[in-house]
């Protein structure tokens, strides 16, 4: 994405335009190894410009790549060790191992009723056939629970998932 022509050939002056736009569009700045000049600094400002979180993993005092993410650290970005940093500050909750959610404990009772139905894969005429809801009351639960990502819907057969 840029507002440059298609045409337009990269040069030096145009990395910023084009970081400008990825800064905005992304949730957070994660900056890996950048120079104290550098135009991944450039990024990580517009980052800050645009109140995005600013990330970044620290490395070797004795390697000029890591310039750039120790003065971010200096700055207050987020130190990232390993990936689940990463989605911790995004804000995403990582499952523990051992650790089972109850996808049903938040169900409506029209939910369960059709959860019930599933012990084996159906399709949606199977489940008006054996539950006393009408169709449309249905394929509204039915929509609830795969965005919930409690079932699927494949070649016409509606699993849990």
């Amino acid at each position: 994405i840029s507002e440059l022509a298609p045409e337009e050939k990269a040069a030096p002056w145009t990395f910023p335009l084009r970081n400008r736009i990825m800064a905005g569009l992304s949730k957070a700045i994660l900056v890996i190894e950048a120079e104290k000049v550098s135009g991944t600094l450039i990024t990580a400002r517009l980052g800050t410009e645009y109140n995005k979180d600013i990330l970044t993993v620290p490395g070797s005092i004795f390697q000029s790549s890591s310039e750039g993410p120790h003065l971010l650290l200096k700055l207050g970005a987020t130190p990232i060790r390993e990936s689940s940093d990463i989605l911790e500050s995004l804000g995403i909750e990582i499952e523990k191992k051992g650790e089972t959610k109850n996808l049903f404990k938040e169900c409506s009772g029209e939910e369960l009723l059709i959860i019930n139905e599933l012990t084996v894969p159906k399709s949606r005429d199977e489940l008006k056939e054996t539950l006393e809801l009408n169709i449309s009351q249905i394929n509204t639960t039915l929509t609830l629970l795969e965005i919930k990502g409690i079932i699927k819907e494949v070649g016409g057969k509606i699993f849990l998932a």
